[in-house]
């Protein structure tokens, strides 16, 4: 299932005055630059960790009910919202209609029993929405390791800014043990 951030707040595990004293920067040159590192290093931690550590909501579109639907990478899940398109708009599905069971590593969302998915009309394209609200309310719920990680990383792409570039992040050997304790281990 593939699961796209929804547009709205975001509040980062790391401020831009934190990541400015662990990068020993003064002044304001780099306060531009700086959210941007951060959020791309979160990101890298929520790839290698397989979590979300900026909350929000994700969504999933899909063209039928599946029997189930398994959430993997999107721990730790806050609360579950479907809706489905009836020709013109979308409904959404009652609450009481939607169980959300747990697993070590996600969840498995399930119609509550004596539930069923209501019936897709002809409709062509993606019919189901799941929107998923994930990852911590607010910085405090994100692990120190994580933080410490984010921090570390803007630092080093700061001073090693040819190590920063338009191609897709990973996280630098020497930092990665950082994440270790916030890993979802399969």
């Amino acid at each position: 299932m593939q699961l796209v951030r929804l547009p709205g707040p975001t509040v980062e595990p790391v401020t831009l005055a934190e990541a400015k004293l662990a990068a020993r920067v003064d002044g304001d040159a780099f306060d531009d630059l700086i959210p941007g590192l951060i959020a791309a290093a979160r990101q890298v931690a929520e790839q290698e960790c397989v979590r979300v550590f900026a909350g929000g909501v994700l969504r999933a579109e899909l063209r039928d009910w599946p029997a189930n639907i398994d959430i993997f990478d999107v721990f730790p899940i806050r609360s579950v919202a479907m809706s489905y398109r009836d020709g013109s708009t979308w409904v959404a599905v009652p609450e009481a209609d939607i169980e959300l069971v747990a697993d070590g590593f996600g969840a498995v969302l399930l119609p509550a029993a004596g539930a069923v998915w209501p019936a897709l009309p002809d409709v062509v394209g993606r019919r189901v929405r799941v929107d998923i609200t994930a990852g911590p309310e607010d910085a405090s719920g994100v692990p120190e390791g994580v933080k410490l990680f984010v921090q570390a990383q803007v630092a080093y792409w700061l001073r090693n800014p040819e190590a920063a570039s338009d191609k897709p992040q990973v996280a630098s050997p020497f930092l990665s043990a950082l994440l270790d304790p916030a890993r979802t281990w399969l």
